[in-house]
């Protein structure tokens, strides 16, 4: 018995001198602790948010080889989980498959197709003078045509062997690209046969001759009232002469009236 009511005393005595301490410190505050469970569903979330392992955010998108990726799917309780691998037909780069022709932009010059990886596709136009901000820019001084679509004409100074039997017409765009237009003074439909734009010197003796160059053939229209042809440079220079341009039948040396196309600085 005397060594247990020594025990006691030596506890009390022990109780006594920490409760000097603490109340020397100041007054100490309540303390209330709170499990993580608790502080979860205090927060408003489950249990199973607190952690996915080896899981991802729903939403989100991963590249699993160049032309492969996986889309994160939602879980029950938050937590998502890869889903199955999708081919990506234009690649795969910053987690998501390409996808081909997304915008136009500028390379070397010209007009070309991107994906949404930034990669280059097809030429869309070929810029004659510079590309800035995904369009071409235009010539720094301007181009007129005469005759000007929709007028048509038959004059020329000149003679075919199988006579100008054609009245033309023309146009040229902001990259300073021709069109050229011709109809039958007959007004009949135009056989098949090859048929040419040459272009000259408009103020030379020799014009619409078949040495002249050719700038574009295999028009549109065979069988109806009026050939067209596909535009083409004219390669006109702002410092530089006019040109003019004519349509000559290969087979039958027949001729249209003359376009020519002018610089105006």
């Amino acid at each position: 018995m005397g060594a247990i009511a020594c025990s006691m005393l030596d506890l009390v005595i022990a109780v006594a001198l920490l409760t000097g301490a603490l109340g020397q410190a100041g007054c100490v505050p309540d303390v209330v602790l709170s499990s993580p469970a608790e502080e979860a569903y205090e927060a408003g979330d489950s249990a199973a948010n607190v952690a996915c392992d080896g899981g991802c955010e729903p939403g989100q998108s991963r590249c699993v080889e160049k032309a492969v990726s996986q889309s994160c799917l939602a879980q029950d309780g938050g937590c998502g989980a890869w889903g199955p691998e999708q081919p990506c037909e234009g690649g795969c780069a910053n987690g998501s498959c390409c996808t081909p022709n997304a915008y136009v932009g500028c390379d070397e010059g010209s007009q070309y197709w991107f994906d949404s990886c930034w990669n280059r596709g097809e030429l869309v136009l070929e810029c004659l003078h510079g590309c800035d901000g995904g369009q071409c820019l235009n010539p720094v001084c301007t181009h007129v045509c005469e005759p000007q679509a929709p007028e048509f004409s038959a004059e020329a100074p000149y003679s075919c062997a199988g006579g100008i039997t054609m009245e033309i017409s023309g146009s040229i765009d902001e990259q300073d690209r021709v069109t050229v237009s011709v109809r039958r003074l007959d007004q009949k439909p135009f056989e098949t046969g090859d048929y040419v734009v040459r272009v000259f010197d408009p103020y030379a003796p020799q014009q619409c001759a078949s040495f002249n160059i050719a700038k574009a053939t295999a028009p549109s229209g065979v069988g109806s009232l009026e050939l067209t042809f596909e535009p083409f440079p004219s390669l006109l220079e702002c410092s530089g002469s006019d040109k003019g341009y004519c349509v000559r039948s290969e087979a039958t040396a027949e001729c249209s009236g003359k376009l020519v196309v002018l610089n105006r600085p």
